[in-house]
């Protein structure tokens, strides 16, 4: 009877114990318990026979957690949650707050307390023998999740966003637009038969390029694309006009086109330009003149006098009838004719273009039959000199122009020269000279064989009826 004494006393220790610390403590417990052994081998019996009449835990409470408390979560704090720290908010870290994170602020961790079971008494009974589960203690209930989602750690909605998706999507493909256009807009001096350039930075759709392209002022125009579509070329079929003047020094008003391409353009993909491109330009303007050898400048210079003719034997004859052929003393004669280009200094060089410029003679007399006998044409050869000495009569030819005349019938003659003029123009000469000859000099036949293409009045002086091109 002691010894039952002795180990209900030592129980009630580990219970009271337990309480404090119902971990550790109890372990100590039912290792000291083991310890003392069943003299009589009826504790096993005893023991559940005290848990039966307590409640089935054995700790007397009636409570059937065996923690001797009374509120059933087998803890031993009396609190009813079952986590042993004695505050009732169930999640084990004695603040009260029920975050789980031991801070009574509320915001802490998302972790959970799970109250202890009652393994004391399931241990007791492990010990005394009794292996009926039905004697051990209900096992607690598990804490609530401390804090609520709104003030969670874990909450989403307080993360830094490193986590966060950015949800940008696809982004859409870009509009095509030009990639350069010619000539550009604003550009002057374009060419009658200049064709329109435009380029894209996309294959495009070429029916609603061409329709979308509006351009009046330039009338019917043909298509031509590349390849790739990506590039067209715009060709009107009748040639852009120029603005004229009768004279240097008449500016006229250029001629300006202007052609739009709508936004409704689009790519292949069915992307459109969006935005209208205009482009206006102006072409050149044509200026025609008249370069006359029998002209008095009003600077004082003189045509007459750079111009006439030079017999094989030194004599000079300037400003007077130019002949060409031979005499009947077999002296052989040539014409020099030479147009001043200062009329044209005004313009600039760099821009301007020579686009025609025809040598015009006139056939006064014919003396004897220079055609038969000094050859079939009279020749025209582009020449330079600086003055009007007898340098000249041998002075080596620029080019061979060919005939200006072929029979002896009297009129105009003429001859394009304009390859002639435009490399004196490009050289910056002061003038643009020429020689007249026969291909053979004389026949030496003592009589008279020549051609008068010079006259001393200024409706029968040569001349070079001359157009160009200034932007």
């Amino acid at each position: 009877m002691l010894f039952f004494l002795a180990v209900q006393l030592v129980l009630m220790t580990i219970d009271m114990l337990c309480r404090v610390r119902p971990f550790f403590l109890c372990t100590v417990g039912l290792a000291l318990a083991a310890s003392c052994g069943d003299d009589d081998g009826d504790l096993g019996s005893e023991t559940g026979e005290t848990a039966l009449t307590s409640g089935g835990d054995g700790d007397g409470d009636g409570d059937g957690d065996g923690d001797g408390d009374g509120d059933g979560d087998g803890d031993g704090d009396g609190d009813g949650d079952g986590d042993g720290d004695g505050d009732g908010d169930g999640d084990g870290d004695g603040d009260g707050d029920g975050d789980g994170d031991g801070e009574p602020s509320g915001t802490g961790g998302s972790g959970s307390a799970t109250s202890v079971s009652d393994s004391a008494t399931a241990s007791v009974d492990s010990a005394t023998g009794d292996s009926d589960s039905s004697n051990t203690g209900e096992t607690g209930e598990t804490g609530e999740t401390g804090g609520d989602e709104s003030t969670s750690g874990d909450d989403p909605s307080t993360t830094d966003g490193s986590d966060t998706g950015t949800g940008t999507g696809d982004e859409a493909d870009p509009a095509p637009s030009v990639s350069w256009v010619t000539p550009f807009d604003g550009a002057t001096g374009i060419e009658a038969d200049a064709t329109i350039n435009i380029a894209f930075d996309a294959a495009m759709d070429t029916a609603s390029v061409e329709a979308a392209f509006q351009a009046d002022s330039l009338g019917a125009v043909s298509f031509a694309w590349n390849p790739e579509a990506t590039q067209v070329a715009v060709t009107p079929t009748v040639a852009l006009e120029y603005a004229t003047a009768a004279e240097p020094g008449v500016w006229p008003t250029p001629m300006t086109y202007t052609f739009r391409l709508l936004g409704t353009a689009s790519d292949r993909e069915g992307r459109a330009l969006g935005e209208d491109l205009e482009v206006s330009f102006s072409t050149l303007s044509r200026v025609t003149s008249t370069l006359s050898t029998f002209r008095d400048g009003p600077d004082g210079w003189d045509d007459r006098a750079m111009s006439g003719r030079m017999h094989s034997d030194g004599a000079l004859w300037p400003a007077e009838a130019i002949l060409v052929g031979d005499l009947a003393t077999n002296v052989s004669m040539r014409g020099f004719l030479s147009f001043s280009l200062r009329p044209l200094a005004e313009f600039d060089v760099a821009g301007m273009q020579v686009e025609e410029a025809i040598l015009q003679t006139f056939t006064a007399t014919v003396k004897g039959d220079p055609y038969a006998d000094l050859g079939t044409a009279m020749l025209v050869e582009h020449v330079v000199f600086d003055a009007f000495d007898f340098s000249a009569y041998h002075a080596s030819a620029l080019q061979a122009i060919g005939p200006i005349a072929t029979t002896a019938a009297q009129g105009n003659k003429t001859v394009d020269v304009t390859g002639a003029l435009a490399s004196d123009v490009a050289q910056q000469r002061q003038w643009s000279q020429f020689r007249l000859v026969f291909a053979h000099p004389t026949d030496e036949d003592g009589a008279d064989d020549f051609v008068s293409v010079y006259g001393a009045a200024a409706q029968t002086s040569a001349a070079i009826e001359l157009s160009v091109l200034v932007p």
